[in-house]
């Protein structure tokens, strides 16, 4: 059982269990993740997707270089931008089901990619958290932009209706 936290420290704990999870699937092992302190944060790719419901909204951006992305998977080069739109649908995904224990269910938009030269992401609002991952051939930041609404409390639901991870529903 967890220590009362506050609605943002509960997130942003749900958020880094989120991240550390999608890096050791496709890394096998436990990655190194540390708060990422700077405003600005720099890469030549970035994907972002979206989580929406009244009481919460949320955009998670995944950062990182082609090479850390290639690192990640055994992906053709042309790959890489849908490869990292994926990981960020996995990210978004894992936080969503990670919410759905609070009766929270959200809407996950479609991830967007760009890539470029140099790409530099901030923030103005004051619930940004961001993390990197430092993995073996690389790192990734990961960073979480909530807007979450003042009467939303986190009570752990007894069953949940999320699916489990790798598994199909028909609708």
């Amino acid at each position: 059982m967890r220590t009362q936290l506050s609605t943002e420290e509960t997130l942003q704990e749900d958020f880094w269990e989120s991240f550390s999870e999608l890096i050791q699937c496709y890394q096998n092992e436990p990655p190194k993740i540390e708060r990422c302190l700077d405003d600005e944060i720099e890469a030549n790719m970035t994907s972002i997707i979206g989580l929406s419901c009244p009481e919460f909204s949320a955009s998670v951006a995944l950062v990182t270089s082609a090479d850390a992305a290639l690192k990640l998977a055994n992906v053709t080069p042309e790959c890489i931008p849908d490869w990292l739109g994926e990981l960020a649908n996995q990210l978004g995904g894992r936080f969503k089901n990670k919410l759905a224990n609070y009766g929270v269910l959200p809407h996950l938009s479609t991830p967007t990619t760009v890539e470029g030269r140099y790409i530099q992401l901030s923030s103005t609002s004051a619930k940004t958290f961001a993390l990197t991952a430092h993995f073996d051939g690389g790192s990734a930041i990961a960073q979480i932009t909530l807007k979450i609404d003042d009467d939303l409390e986190l009570n752990e639901c007894e069953s949940t209706p999320a699916s489990e991870e790798g598994s199909l529903e028909l609708f």
